[in-house]
């Protein structure tokens, strides 16, 4: 038992560490959506006369 006694973390520390990776998670959505690439409607069609 001596072993799994080194192992014991401050319940505030396990607390801290749950909520970085929430907030990381988080953060991680938000990112994804930030490369939208918008459809450019300046784009005009060159027709050749033949």
């Amino acid at each position: 038992m001596s072993n799994l006694s080194a192992l014991q973390y401050p319940h505030w520390l396990m607390a801290a560490g749950a909520i970085f990776i929430v907030l990381g998670l988080i953060g991680f959505a938000f990112q994804q959506n930030k490369n939208v690439v918008e459809p450019d409607h300046g784009v005009t069609e060159v027709k050749v006369n033949d």
